[in-house]
């Protein structure tokens, strides 16, 4: 006999409770229907659970059998609780990973605004650069990424969030820090620049000055 879920249930009921009565009022059964899954139950570990007929003393196998019966039992109606709650969309997790400047400044004001709408939801947080963000996403291994968009952002679904504009740091005895207008990439293309990976996708040529 193969040992039902149900029968650890049952027993679990009458030794908290001491009796038949009070177990079948908790389990919804006839007290004869709990005595019945406690005789399968013994039957098919060839002890006795109880000591008594009294119901309210256990013995050792007993004792032993509640523990991992109760053990069990809270796994198991985790277990249910979980697949019903994703079933209705009430419970769930979500990994989501984002830049550190993101993670540091916007996401916490989203969470305190709307992190009681999803009570039920675990929400794991990482924070990585772009490139391994969308790395991590092309392998399924994140729900949502949030980075600059590259080149290797091909196959996926992406919404632009936010923009900053480029900004030239440059000397005050620089002919750049003359204008007072908008400096584009052409007035730089003879400029030697230090600049970060993300200015890489705007294909800016340069020329190192010669002094």
């Amino acid at each position: 006999m193969t040992l039902k879920i149900e029968l650890l249930r049952g027993f679990a009921a009458v030794a908290r409770s001491g009796n038949l009565s009070d177990a079948a009022g908790i389990l919804g059964r006839t007290p004869s229907a709990v005595s019945m899954m406690l005789k399968q139950l013994e039957t098919h570990l060839g002890e006795p659970l109880f000591e008594t007929d009294r119901k309210n003393r256990l013995t050792a196998l007993g004792a032993f059998v509640l523990e991992q019966a109760e053990r069990e039992l809270q796994q198991y109606d985790t277990m249910v609780k979980a697949i019903e709650g994703y079933a209705k969309a009430t419970h769930g997790h979500v990994r989501i990973a984002t830049v550190p400047s993101v993670a540091g400044t916007v996401m916490p004001l989203v969470f305190s605004r709307h992190i009681s709408d999803f009570e039920h939801v675990d929400i794991e947080l990482r924070d990585m650069d772009s490139i391994s963000v969308l790395h991590e996403l092309s392998r399924d291994r994140i729900d949502i990424g949030i980075a600059t968009l590259g080149q290797n952002s091909s196959g996926l679904h992406s919404q632009p969030l936010l923009s900053d504009a480029f900004g030239v740091i440059c000397t005050r005895n620089h002919p750049l820090a003359q204008e007072r207008g908008k400096i584009d990439w052409d007035m730089l293309r003879d400029e030697r620049l230090i600049a970060n990976s993300l200015s890489v996708k705007h294909q800016c040529r340069t020329v190192p000055d010669p002094a």
